[in-house]
């Protein structure tokens, strides 16, 4: 979160073309998921399997946040992500190792993977994806240009 927090204030409105969103509605889409998923997770570790969640339904979860969260402000925008996060740990964090290796799918037409392993791909793995675009942002220091 340290790049989040090193952005510049006007860098939140920015369209990131790669993204198809803002900044901000970038960073809520990840705050976001990371809520939605691990309560997904639970859903596998209580024996349902799978999320129930479709393509279409993320793409349109997506579609709409990114306009509705497209000029939210930084400060706003981050404790979303922090709160999003923390929620996400306390989720996850007290799973046993019988519930971590439950097995699920995410989506229809992805492959099946533990609950340990979809927090791997999906808590961690997202926000890595998003990484770069955000990071692009961050102003260069001198020590970059060496």
């Amino acid at each position: 979160m340290e790049s989040l927090e090193a952005l510049p204030e006007n860098s939140w409105e920015t369209f990131l073309p790669g993204e198809e969103k803002t900044v901000a509605a970038l960073i809520h889409h990840v705050a976001w998921a990371m809520e939605a998923e691990s309560a997904a997770f639970l859903t596998m570790t209580g024996g349902g399997g799978d999320t129930g969640w479709t393509e279409e339904w993320l793409d349109a979860v997506n579609r709409e946040q990114a306009e509705v969260h497209a000029h939210d402000d930084r400060d706003s925008t981050m404790v979303h992500m922090h709160k999003s996060a923390e929620s996400a740990v306390q989720r996850v964090s007290g799973l046993s190792d019988d519930e971590l290796g439950r097995r699920g799918r995410h989506m229809p037409g992805e492959p099946e993977h533990s609950v340990s392993e979809w927090i791997e791909i999906c808590l961690i793995g997202h926000p890595r994806e998003h990484l770069p675009a955000i990071e692009s942002l961050l102003p260069r220091s001198s020590a970059d240009d060496r």
